[in-house]
């Protein structure tokens, strides 16, 4: 059981790390298509007279309306004017490349993080439980990944049953963060909203089905191990056949 409590402890600070990791790769890959699928479409000019401390916003000029006539009204009256561009919001194409694109990636990050270790589990339990070291459980990386997503569950459970107090208002963005390596799964969920208070009986129900996505992939994991099927080498394996 000590054995147990401690491996379910050592894969929640993995999932929780691979989090972090994959929140990086979200940032990145937004940064990207943010710049791939969106252009300049005009300007906001901010402006402050001599002697004054803070700039503030005269106007918008958009490159539709023409020529900036304004601007040089503005110098003349004694400004000095600074422009910031504006740029036009991500279309529905780019969202949904960024999306599928983003998913995959840290979908791949996270089972290389995961799966490997806990494969080499399941294949050393295995020799163990051969020659009667351990009572051998195929299903054990199912157990250990379902134990180590419980600190997730349970505050998703301390929201819903505080929606009305303290879910009311806690953002939704966190969540995303927090389970990064699942944030387009997130995104599709919470369909735009911001706030957990906003969310329907059914989107929060997908929002705990999602975690069970940790337990799959490592009883996946462990049970390939314990009967040594390695994926990576069937698939070099026949590579080098063809």
């Amino acid at each position: 059981m000590q054995d147990f409590l401690k491996s379910s402890a050592k894969l929640f600070l993995r999932v929780f790390v691979i989090n972090i990791l994959c929140l990086i790769l979200v940032i990145s890959t937004n940064v990207i298509t943010t710049g791939f699928f969106t252009e300049n479409i005009g300007y906001t000019v901010y402006g402050a007279k001599d002697g004054a401390e803070q700039a503030e916003v005269l106007y918008e000029h958009k490159f539709a309306d023409g020529e900036d006539l304004k601007f040089e009204e503005y110098e003349k009256a004694g400004y000095i004017l600074t422009k910031v561009n504006n740029r036009s919001e991500v279309s529905k194409q780019g969202k949904s490349i960024f999306l599928i694109v983003t998913q995959v990636m840290t979908l791949v990050l996270f089972i290389n993080f995961v799966f490997s270790h806990i494969w080499e589990r399941g294949n050393k339990d295995s020799n163990l439980a051969a020659f009667g070291h351990i009572k051998g459980d195929k299903l054990l990386g199912f157990k250990t990944g379902l134990a180590a997503i419980i600190p997730y569950a349970i505050f998703y459970l301390i929201l819903s049953l505080n929606v009305s107090n303290i879910g009311a208002k806690f953002p939704l963005f966190i969540i995303k963060f927090l389970s990064a390596a699942f944030y387009s799964i997130y995104e599709l969920i919470f369909d735009g909203l911001m706030l957990f208070g906003e969310l329907k009986v059914l989107q929060i129900v997908s929002m705990f089905a999602t975690l069970l996505i940790v337990p799959i992939i490592t009883g996946l994991a462990y049970y390939l191990g314990y009967k040594d099927i390695s994926i990576a080498q069937k698939l070099m394996y026949k590579k080098e056949r063809k």
